[in-house]
């Protein structure tokens, strides 16, 4: 086999920029001599060329309005570029027949059932007989902007219907395109209609809504009262209380309560595609219905917000989710951590600002009184650039957060969420769902596309996180990859192994890259952890494996902190984690004991927060040292920063007399340092009042001219720069400690760039006259994103920086190169991308790992063929194992014989060295593992022991549950020694 044409992902450095970003983007940032000046002229030239393809983006989605249906296809279906830059190719109409009659009236036939009764659908299918016909249903699956509950209540009166002589229903028509897999692609294909709807509610310069290139509107439409004079959000969302019966099919009243809905859900053989995560999904469920979801969110939130003006106010995200599927008080308590996540929408910042008010005066009057006291207890509030908190003194009383967006509609807001699940938000008279939260409420699952990998935060679907992926797949909730995306990739040839099942042929296997590449980690990570056996010498809760253990990546992309930046390595941490559902060991790292930022959902957290516990033990006192702590550290790196310019001197360096040092410190502070601005990136006060009433600032080092072009940028926003350093000051200092050329370039690019104070909110000054008691007028304004786009870039540029830059210890080079990274991460990409594309670089990219630690970890390093031919293998395939390479090819002297049975890579037989029985007893597992000749290290008379390394059988995993004393304990996890020199060092990523 030639493994595909794709990069690795990986190693040392890693690719630079993600595949996100724009082409011309990066054309911009990808030269590796940017820094200083030229690396400040790349940001302002980035920027503006980001607010150009948003202008061209506004454009294509009021194109979008006007396409034909037939236009608005599945993403993953449109060719791509196929050049690595994720291009979609223009689309056209040209060779489409314009609609038939049939399409119209198919059209308006299915809006007609959507509306209607029972008795008015049965009236509607005897006047149209075609209407149970599988080309009735077909014709409405091409109708993507049909709104999604007038779509499933036409799908199931046609499903009622009698079938007209001489047609067929779907089911019998054996069409692929009338499974399971038609609804969720259609959800797909609306959701993009959707997005593009917005735009209508998105004010111009001038403060008017956008105005469509058109002036007709689909007639179909108009029958439901949609045109476009705005998006019309709530008729294409799902409202509970509107359309429960219209779109929970599957319910059955007669077995649910008023209060509850029951939802039969699918079998899994009738939902096509790649299941995953799906150990806990239930096969039925039951939500809650309007009136019993209030009432249980008013108990699981201990009515922090009774007496609130819902107006223009949405609970979004988990705790919508939880109250809607929490029909038992045992069930509520599974989420009594939760916080309550609140957005606002369709207010100007004005009036945002009024609202921030009004929600804390609200959540301070709800508060418990305590029993001691009698008055209510404290709070406080907790503010940094993304959120604010209003945050009790006791738990389990709930925080209230409040996410500094202001959005357009709740369309619009739930349209940015990840999972498909939490798709959930809350207007205080109704809940709403996306089509997609909806669905996956039936089925069980997410369903899969690159806006989990490649999201954004400012985008309109922001990126999951792999730990989100778990937790939801412990609640119940599934990942799907449906067919048409599994289509889209390339295949493997029959003649490679693709299993290590004896008795299962290859040809009965999937044979996409998608399946066998988790069939390959499936059995790598068993193997593995077989290789650790002797922790089955302690009980279950002992035996603790970490996913980190997997290796993280450093690359370009933005969800390269975790397992999802590559498919090869996501499947491997579901396998790890099917594993640990069996019982096989303790997955830790996955519980959420912590909250290290105020916004978890977002994969590019900005560090803004403290970390701390919010649990039994938690105080007011312990957020405050969380707090200080999260702010000494900057201040602490700041000193470092000084001392690396020079403007300090360094203890390591100057070896005088403390007194004498610390004098020379502070003549040099008076010297040449400005006026000291106290570092804060969160502040935690008593109000929102006082939490507003002083600055949020942190240290950023940017390039002078960038920073020249943000201030003029930024003119009227709450945001401002101070330069750290006086203009008298001799930088840089520290010339005559650079060794070489690349050293002097480094300085020279620190020269060009100015270490500032980046302050969000009032004046310092300001703030310091009112603290002293003197009358100042001090503007008390919090900074909301989605307000400007310009404003938004910049402050995602700055950021950059901030992160990159914070320690000017490490290499100007190596931050400057972080930069470009960060940027590259951060920079939403306005244009459509090409889904084909960007999946099979995902699903197909292998990962080079370097060896590292101990010499069980090279199972993590070997090639796929090694991996299915473990079993098989000859002592000279082992012995050779050590000078492969993770991207190595499976060669033609591999696998000379078909399918490769008994054939390694010398083209040896192996003969004799079959994959033996399971064990059906412990004592028989323990004999077969830890026999006497495998209590000596690896030699070559016993190499096969360490390749044939099983599990324990899942049958045996009950006796093993307390632990085995049988198993040696002279046996080491390490037991497989290697020559020291062929164990590399860590990787170091000085960024991160």
């Amino acid at each position: 086999m030639v493994m595909l044409n794709v990069p690795a992902l990986g190693g040392k450095s890693g690719p630079l920029l993600a595949s996100t970003v724009h082409p011309q983007v990066r054309d911009i940032l990808s030269d590796d001599s940017l820094m200083g000046a030229s690396l400040g002229e790349a940001m302002i030239q980035a920027i503006e060329m980001q607010m150009k393809l948003h202008t061209e983006q506004d454009l294509r989605f009021l194109e979008t309005l006007d396409a034909k249906d037939e236009d608005i296809v599945l993403p993953v279906t449109q060719p791509g570029s196929q050049d690595g830059q994720d291009d979609v190719l223009p689309s056209t109409s040209e060779g489409h027949e314009p609609p038939t009659l049939f399409a119209h009236a198919t059209a308006r036939v299915a809006i007609e059932l959507g509306k209607a009764s029972e008795t008015e659908a049965q009236e509607i299918a005897s006047r149209v007989p075609l209407v149970a016909s599988s080309s009735f249903k077909d014709a409405i699956f091409n109708f993507a902007p049909l709104p999604y509950a007038v779509l499933s209540q036409a799908l199931r009166f046609s499903s009622m219907a009698k079938t007209p002589r001489g047609s067929k229903q779907a089911s019998e028509s054996g069409g692929a395109s009338q499974g399971a897999d038609a609804v969720d692609e259609w959800i797909i294909r609306n959701e993009k209609y959707m997005r593009a709807r917005l735009v209508l509610d998105n004010p111009r310069d001038d403060g008017s809504p956008a105005a469509p290139t058109g002036d007709e509107t689909n007639p179909s439409l108009l029958r439901l009262g949609i045109d476009k004079s705005g998006s019309h959000w709530k008729e294409f969302m799902v409202g509970l209380g509107r359309d429960s019966k219209r779109v929970f099919v599957n319910s059955n009243p007669q077995d649910s309560s008023s209060s509850t809905i029951r939802i039969q859900r699918p079998d899994k053989a009738d939902l096509p595609g790649l299941l995953l995560l799906d150990h806990y999904r239930k096969e039925v469920i039951e939500i809650n219905a309007l009136s019993a979801f209030q009432s249980r969110f008013e108990t699981m939130i201990f009515a922090a917000l009774k007496g609130l003006d819902w107006s223009n106010v949405l609970v979004a995200g988990g705790i919508a989710l939880a109250a809607l599927t929490s029909v038992t008080d045992e069930e509520a308590q599974k989420s009594e951590g939760s916080d309550i996540d609140l957005y606002l929408w369709g207010l100007t910042a004005d009036q945002a600002n009024a609202k921030l008010l009004e929600i804390e005066k609200v959540f301070a009057s709800n508060l418990p009184l305590d029993e001691g006291t009698g008055k209510p207890i404290k709070y406080a509030a907790l503010r940094n650039l993304q959120t604010i908190t209003f945050v009790p003194e006791r738990y389990p009383y709930r925080r209230v957060q409040v996410i500094l967006k202001l959005c357009l509609n709740p369309m619009a807001i739930l349209l940015n969420f990840d999972l498909d699940q939490v798709a959930v938000g809350y207007t205080g008279d109704e809940v709403w769902m996306l089509p997609r939260a909806s669905r996956a409420l039936v089925t069980g699952y997410t369903t899969f596309t690159m806006d989990l990998i490649h999201g954004s935060f400012l985008e309109s679907r922001k990126a999951t996180q792999c730990k989100r992926v778990f937790k939801y797949g412990e609640r119940g909730y599934g990942l799907r990859f449906l067919p048409s995306y599994i289509e889209a990739l390339p295949t493997v040839p029959l003649n490679q192994k693709t299993t290590t099942e004896k008795n299962v042929p290859e040809e009965s296997l999937p044979r996409d890259e998608l399946n066998v590449t988790l069939r390959e980690e499936r059995a790598r990570v068993a193997w593995w952890l077989a290789s650790h056996n002797r922790k089955f010498r302690l009980p279950f809760r002992d035996r603790r494996v970490s996913m980190a253990e997997s290796r993280k990546l450093n690359t370009g992309e933005i969800a390269d902190s975790g397992s999802l930046s590559g498919w090869q390595l996501f499947a491997r941490h579901i396998a790890s984690w099917e594993l640990a559902q069996l019982g096989y060991f303790v997955l830790f790292g996955q519980e959420e004991t912590l909250v290290s930022d105020f916004y978890p959902d977002d994969p590019l957290a900005y560090d803004d927060g403290p970390e701390f516990s919010w649990n039994e033990g938690f105080s007011l006192e312990t957020l405050r040292n969380a707090v200080d702590a999260a702010n000494n550290f900057d201040e602490d790196m700041l000193q470092g920063s000084l001392r690396e310019l020079g403007i300090i001197p360094s203890r390591y360096e100057d070896f005088r007399p403390r007194k004498d040092f610390e004098k020379l410190v502070q003549v040099n502070a008076e010297k040449y340092l400005n006026e000291r601005v106290p570092l804060k990136r969160v502040i935690l006060a008593s109000s929102l009042h006082e939490a507003l009433a002083e600055p949020l600032v942190a240290i950023v080092h940017l390039p002078k001219n960038f920073r020249a072009h943000a201030e003029s940028l930024l003119k009227g926003a709450s945001s401002s720069f101070e330069d750290v350093i006086k203009t008298n000051a001799p930088l840089p200092l520290p010339v005559a400690h650079q060794l070489d050329a690349g050293g002097d370039a480094g300085v020279s690019s620190d020269a060009d760039s100015i270490l500032s104070y980046w302050i969000n909110g009032p004046d310092p000054k300001a703030h310091r006259i009112m603290r002293e008691g003197t009358e100042g007028d001090v503007p008390i304004v919090p900074h909301w994103q989605l307000v400007s786009r310009e404003t938004d870039e910049v402050y995602e540029v700055v950021h950059a920086f901030r992160r990159a830059h914070r320690n000017l210890v490490v290499e100007a080079e190596m931050r400057n190169r972080s930069v470009r990274r960060q940027v590259g991460r951060r920079l939403v990409r306005p244009t459509e991308r090409s889904e084909r594309d960007a999946f099979e670089r995902w699903a197909c990219t292998r990962v080079l790992f370097e060896h590292h630690g101990d010499a069980s970890r090279r199972i993590l390093a070997v090639p796929r063929w090694v991996v299915f031919c473990r079993f098989i293998l000859t002592q000279a395939d082992a012995h050779h194992l050590s000078d492969e390479r993770y991207q190595v090819d499976w060669s033609e002297e591999s696998n000379d014989g078909e399918g490769g049975d008994g054939v390694g890579s010398s083209g040896r037989s192996a003969a004799g060295s079959k994959k033996s029985e399971p064990p059906q007893t412990v004592e028989d597992w323990v004999a077969t593992t830890f026999g006497t000749s495998r209590r000596f290290v690896l030699r070559s008379y016993d190499w096969p022991d360490w390749f044939r390394q099983c599990l324990p059988p899942v049958h045996l995993l009950p006796a093993l549950e307390n632990g085995c004393d049988a198993i040696p304990s002279e046996f080491g996890d390490d037991w497989w020694t290697t020559d020291p020199e062929d164990t590399d060092p860590e990787d170091t990523d000085a960024e991160d």
